[in-house]
């Protein structure tokens, strides 16, 4: 019994000397192998510019009125005084944003489809090692697209839009998040800013009829 526990032990057993000349059997392969899959990587991640993230944290104003909830602390900072209303701060704000109307309503106010094009967002790129070279390589003759009606570009922008931006809120504390992400450096603070401003006069003039 014992002599068969050892046999079977011994057959268990890796023969390091074996593996590693298997390895040096196969070194050149294995080396090319590993040079051609970090080179791709490295081709991958020149092709992508970086990535900017803009946020804005909305904290609920410790005197406020029970009404508005954590509303007011968009309203204060703002600079509005808004009246009464039963109104859920968080669940407002995200349903606004998801709003086509009023989407189209700031696409068009400050010509959102422009500016959020990949052509305008080139221009504020930045990429590693600070050279787009890869980028205009793998983007070069590209066919522009055909002329189309202003409805459907707001509802493509408007599409594009819904991912740059994101509204997230904190139950517990009432604090609520307003953020965009793009590849543009400027761009992403300038939608949160522009939405921090028409949310609070949309939603105010809402109220107010």
């Amino acid at each position: 019994m014992r002599a068969e526990e050892i046999q079977y032990i011994d057959e268990d057993e890796i023969d390091l000397k074996e593996l590693w000349q298997t390895i040096m059997k196969y070194k050149f392969k294995l080396a090319l192998f590993t040079f051609i899959i970090t080179f791709l990587t490295i081709l991958f991640t020149l092709t992508k510019p970086n990535s900017y993230t803009s946020s804005t944290f909305l904290a609920p104003q410790e005197k406020s009125s029970p009404s508005l909830g954590g509303f007011s602390a968009l309203a204060g900072m703002a600079g509005l005084s808004l009246g009464g209303g039963s109104m859920d701060a968080a669940s407002t704000l995200d349903v606004t944003i998801k709003d086509f109307t009023f989407n189209a309503m700031v696409i068009d106010k400050y010509k959102l489809d422009e500016k959020i094009s990949p052509k305008s967002m080139e221009k504020n790129m930045v990429f590693a090692l600070g050279s787009s070279f890869m980028y205009d390589l793998t983007h070069s003759g590209t066919e522009e697209k055909k002329a189309l009606d202003r409805d459907t570009v707001v509802y493509t922008t408007y599409k594009t839009i819904q991912n740059i931006m994101s509204f997230s809120s904190d139950k517990k504390t009432g604090g609520m998040t307003l953020s965009a992400t793009t590849e543009d450096r400027f761009l992403s603070k300038m939608l949160v800013d522009i939405y921090l401003k028409e949310l609070t006069t949309y939603i105010k003039d809402r109220e107010m009829k």
